[in-house]
């Protein structure tokens, strides 16, 4: 298990171009991934009652298990637990949960509830104090049933240091951009999506 600190902020599309030339980026050759997952719960949404987010990602692939808490959120900053292992198929391991969470649902079975569907470029930067943030700027689309929802969005994550070095390179990127706090996760979105969906049925 390990705590993960980010900023979420959204962007507009007409904004990406020039976000993408930032001179932060100059001496710097991004990394770009498409990512797919696939998000999970209990018939009657156990998990997110209980504000836990389940879900298995395609990455370069391989197959990701991720469960994350709600954690804080505030300003567009999140923290939050976070457990990760790689699993054999796009269908939840069970063994490789949290007994907190397998708690939860006992013996239910959980299912598909909605998919995303991005491409990820990723940049890595070193700032004051020896810090390393990660920046990803992600562009896809939330489905579920017949509705989608765009991804636009920026998300710094503090891999080393302090999270004061988070809002230092975030502040150089506002002089250049409009990025705004965002403090729905991806999860939190597709359930909203999910809520429509059956709601339009």
């Amino acid at each position: 298990m390990s705590t993960e600190i980010e900023l979420k902020l959204r962007i507009a599309t007409q904004d990406i171009d020039a976000f993408k030339k930032h001179p932060l980026f100059q001496e710097i050759t991004p990394k770009i991934i498409h990512l797919q997952a696939t998000y999970f719960d209990t018939p009657d949404q156990i998990l997110r009652q209980n504000k836990v987010a389940l879900r298995i990602r395609e990455e370069n692939g391989v197959l990701i298990q991720a469960i994350k808490t709600a954690g804080q959120s505030s300003g567009g900053l999140h923290q939050r637990r976070e457990w990760e292992f790689e699993v054999a198929h796009n269908s939840p391991d069970l063994t490789q949960l949290p007994n907190e969470v397998k708690n939860l649902f006992q013996n239910q079975t959980l299912e598909p509830v909605f998919n995303t569907n991005f491409k990820r470029t990723l940049w890595l930067i070193e700032g004051e104090e020896n810090s390393l943030i990660e920046i990803c700027l992600d562009e896809g689309n939330i489905h579920c049933g017949h509705l989608n929802e765009p991804i636009c969005e920026v998300e710094l994550e503090l891999k080393r240091g302090d999270v004061a070095n988070i809002y230092e390179i975030a502040s150089k990127f506002q002089s250049a951009v409009s990025l705004i706090p965002e403090n729905k996760s991806k999860a939190a979105r597709g359930y909203q999506l999910y809520s429509d969906c059956f709601l339009t049925r």
